[in-house]
């Protein structure tokens, strides 16, 4: 495999012989040399070991598709601002299906800071970052942020993590903590310190993650908080051992035309600490393009949890379910059980079981172009119908559970913010609502990544 440095440039050749054989995207091919260029601090172990499946490749079309396969990875070691790849037949000595591949890198500074927005759950984010990254020239990164939230949250982290045996998808790392949560809707703060390990491993269906965390959380109740909630106050221990599980599918995060997304996760916390319990999340959701840009996407969400001893389930721990961004026409975390507070106001209580489950098509606006490329493109038509419940399950009613849920449907407008969130300003319908649901019916603006 050739390799080259940053001061001696590889001489790429662009002109590609144009016979018929060798326009032959199912001919036999196979690649003979592989050239670096660019290569500074980094390791030849660690692009060497990623580019290695280009020796695989039996046609033209496998050299093709590979070269590009190889140059996500690249990508994805975090360590390259640019990457570009060039395929040119072999040497004159060498036969006429053998080919060169080029790949033509450069390399990220090794300090970086960066100031940005994050949107989710309604609440935008300013991130400030500072990232040290390939020092030893094996993909290492460390990294440290604070983010300040308009409504809810305050977090300051510091990690570490590397490509395991230099695989991009193969990576562990190590994670310090704090972060303030201001919960008005259960009338609590509550302020998490804690460290993390995580274990990322590449399957052929998705990704899988291990972990385990260890949090030290305090949990301060407002003045006016109710018995249920200040039950919970002062200090925990949780240490937790996790399992998730990511099979993505969708061209695209905001608004998927296609694909599939599925999640699952699974966590027991009965070690270290005072906290003893189980809990498991699973998520699906299916896009499909009906017509040209017309999309139907159907979504299903469901999770459990409870405690391994007799004593209650932290409040933390539960499951909240309502909001712009689950089911719409509730408000944020409006549905399910509610301890009242001054005979105006209520504290959101959760649950430990719920399923919710959405159905929405999305079509261009009538009134503008929206052809690709142009700003009509980036606003859509929302029709949607979401439904779904929470309950404890002490008190569950099966058929009731499943049967008899809260949902609502209505329309809006879907505008996508980049390619990171998107904006929703819906008129929702909230019908089957139950005592003590907080109930938004009327316009109702959601802003966020994650979208029942």
């Amino acid at each position: 495999m050739g390799n080259s440095s940053g001061k001696d440039s590889v001489p790429i050749k662009q002109d590609i012989d144009d016979g018929e054989d060798l326009l032959d995207l199912s001919g036999p091919c196979k690649v003979k040399n592989i050239h670096i260029d660019g290569l500074k601090k980094s390791r030849n172990e660690l692009v060497t070991t990623t580019l290695e499946d280009l020796f695989k490749a039996n046609t033209f079309e496998d050299v093709i598709t590979k070269a590009h396969l190889c140059k996500l990875k690249l990508e994805r070691l975090r360590v390259f601002s640019n990457i570009d790849v060039f395929i040119d037949v072999a040497d004159e000595y060498s036969d006429q299906h053998e080919f060169d591949v080029f790949y033509l890198v450069k390399e990220s500074r090794s300090f970086q800071a960066s100031v940005g927005t994050t949107v989710g759950n309604n609440e935008g984010n300013m991130v400030v970052t500072g990232a040290v990254s390939n020092l030893k020239g094996t993909g290492e990164l460390v990294k440290a942020n604070i983010s300040y939230g308009t409504a809810q949250t305050t977090s300051y982290e510091f990690s570490m993590g590397k490509p395991i045996g230099y695989d991009p998808d193969r990576r562990l790392s190590f994670k310090v903590l704090k972060s303030i949560s201001d919960l008005s809707q259960s009338f609590y703060k509550d302020t998490t310190k804690g460290l993390g390990l995580d274990f990322t491993i590449p399957s052929s269906i998705g990704l899988h993650t291990l972990g385990w965390d260890f949090n030290w959380r305090e949990n301060s109740v407002l003045p006016s908080a109710p018995f249920e909630v200040r039950e919970f106050s002062g200090h925990s221990l949780k240490s937790t051992l996790k399992h998730s599980f990511v099979s993505d599918g969708r061209d695209d995060w905001v608004l998927p035309s296609h694909g599939h997304l599925f999640k699952h996760s699974i966590e027991v916390s009965d070690f270290i600490g005072n906290v003893r319990a189980w809990k498991s999340n699973v998520e699906l959701q299916l896009n499909k393009e009906i017509f040209d840009r017309v999309v139907l996407a159907g979504s299903f969400q469901a999770g459990v949890t409870q405690s391994l001893d007799d004593k209650p389930l932290m409040i933390n721990d539960r499951f909240f379910i309502g909001g712009p961004s689950s089911i719409r026409g509730y408000k944020f975390k409006g549905i399910g059980y509610q301890a009242e507070v001054d005979g105006i106001n209520s504290a959101a209580l959760g649950g430990d079981l719920f399923w919710m489950s959405g159905l929405h098509v999305y079509t261009p606006l009538p009134f503008l172009n929206s052809g690709k490329d142009s700003f009509g493109s980036l606003f859509r038509m929302h029709y949607f119908l979401n439904a779904g419940n929470l309950t404890n399950m002490n008190q569950m009613n099966a058929k009731d559970f499943v049967m008899n849920p809260r949902w609502s449907y209505g329309l809006g407008i879907m505008f996508m913010l980049g390619g990171m969130a998107r904006l929703e300003i819906n008129y929702c319908l909230p019908k089957n609502g139950r005592p003590g649901d907080q109930i938004s019916e009327g316009f109702q603006v959601g802003v966020g990544l994650n979208f029942l």
